[in-house]
């Protein structure tokens, strides 16, 4: 595989200048947020030993209508499944 020099002076440069902070999206900013503790305890006691797991886990999401600029007709939404517990995050899109 051939590199050149020029892409590995950009790629060394973003690594040196990228910014492990992040700023979240306020809560505030999303339509609909639902922790994986919640509905936990909406469930009984039998199915939350085996979906326990879930506790662990939020979604975050936003419905975008396309429309707005003319591009489809399509509503989609789209968001994050966060792993609270390891700080990760999927993004996510479904039209």
């Amino acid at each position: 595989m051939k590199f050149s020099a020029s892409a590995l002076l950009v790629g060394l440069v973003a690594s040196v200048h990228a910014d492990g902070n992040v700023q979240r999206i306020p809560d505030s900013e999303w339509d609909h947020i639902l922790h994986g503790s919640e509905i936990l305890s909406q469930r009984s006691t039998e199915t939350a030993k085996t979906d326990g797991y879930l506790a662990d886990y939020t979604l975050r999401s936003r419905i975008v209508d396309p429309s707005a600029v003319k591009l489809d007709t399509v509503k989609q939404l789209s968001g994050y499944i966060d792993d609270d517990v390891n700080d990760k995050h999927l993004f996510f899109c479904m039209q």
